[in-house]
């Protein structure tokens, strides 16, 4: 009797095993269950018998042999990329190479035999000192997967989650941003942080008062027009001796915010992101859905940065055209 273990019904498309009740087709010799030829009523290949076609188990193995050998092929394609900067073999659903900590998703990474990156090169940023972030996208930062922390971040996903895994790692609260430092609330609008934002931004414009107070003095516009003027503030010169001091230490203030901004605006962020998140599991019923909703919510507003950019310039144009034109005022 022949051998036909491993070889695959025609009709319920699995394969047949030693213990398996088979029936054989008595013009064509195809293989079938007992269940599936009764199910049928008939031969699965009943177009063969027109044609005189008849099975054949050694040219059957070779397909299934060959099929399977491909689905192998294409399976393990899918599984392994290759990190760009040292080579290492990574799961397809890594963010991040186990090896280096190198960036391997988002076009970061290479498919098995295409051309490899110059060696030395690293493409991506990670934070100096930072323990290597998510090796794969169901990862826990803190409770929450990697990827729907980067759902949420959206832009400039990659260095985002390297901060969240150093903070989550190392349970602290600092970890330097320089944006944050260097533009303050505006770093925090971008990023939909709108009431952190409204609230630096009204500490920063408080802490200028005195400058701007001293601005508009008589004195003060009296050097930059070169000639005394009296469309200004008349102050006296104890008055105005208080107030280069309060600016003096308001200019402090002002840095420390600064500072303040950069040490804790990514543990912000973070805590943002994971309550974003959080709200978003609780609607959510797919990963679609999850991602939709994160993108909307999560990302950054250049609407409000180009807004805010364009009447800043205007105000100081405004000030400058005002402050520099003695005749207009009288």
């Amino acid at each position: 009797m022949a051998d036909y273990t491993n070889l695959v019904c025609p009709v319920c498309k699995e394969k047949f095993a030693v213990e398996d009740d088979i029936v054989v087709c008595p013009i064509c010799g195809t293989p079938h269950h007992r269940a599936c030829w009764a199910k049928e009523g008939k031969c699965a290949n009943t177009a063969w018998h027109k044609e005189n076609k008849t099975y054949n188990i050694e040219e059957e193995r070779s397909r299934i042999d060959e099929e399977q050998s491909k689905s192998d092929a294409e399976r393990e394609e899918k599984k392994t990329v290759v990190c760009p900067r040292c080579a290492a073999h990574n799961d397809s659903q890594a963010i991040f190479c186990n090896r280096c900590g190198a960036p391997i998703s988002q076009g970061f990474c290479r498919r098995e035999g295409e051309p490899h990156f110059s060696q030395g090169h690293f493409y991506g940023s990670m934070p100096f000192g930072a323990p290597f972030a998510a090796q794969h996208e169901n990862e826990q930062i803190d409770g929450v997967e990697a990827w729907k922390l980067t759902s949420v971040v959206k832009e400039n996903k990659m260095r985002f989650l390297l901060f969240f895994k150093t903070l989550s790692s190392r349970k602290s609260k600092t970890s330097f941003n320089f944006g944050a430092f260097l533009f303050g609330p505006f770093y925090f609008l971008y990023r939909k942080m709108y009431g952190l934002g409204i609230a630096v931004m009204a500490l920063m414009l408080a802490l200028n008062i005195p400058s701007i107070i001293v601005s508009l003095t008589n004195e003060y516009l009296s050097k930059i027009a070169g000639t005394t003027v009296t469309y200004g503030l008349s102050l006296s010169k104890d008055s105005i001796t208080i107030l280069m001091y309060a600016t003096y230490i308001c200019s402090l203030l002002l840095t420390a915010t600064r500072f303040v901004c950069g040490l804790y605006s990514n543990w912000l962020y973070f805590k943002k992101c994971k309550k974003i998140a959080a709200s978003i599991d609780k609607t959510a019923n797919s990963r679609e859905e999850f991602v939709e909703a994160a993108n909307k919510k999560g990302g950054v507003n250049r609407a409000v940065i180009i807004t805010l950019g364009v009447l800043y310039m205007i105000s100081v144009w405004t000030v400058l055209f005002m402050t520099g034109s003695p005749g207009i005022l009288g």
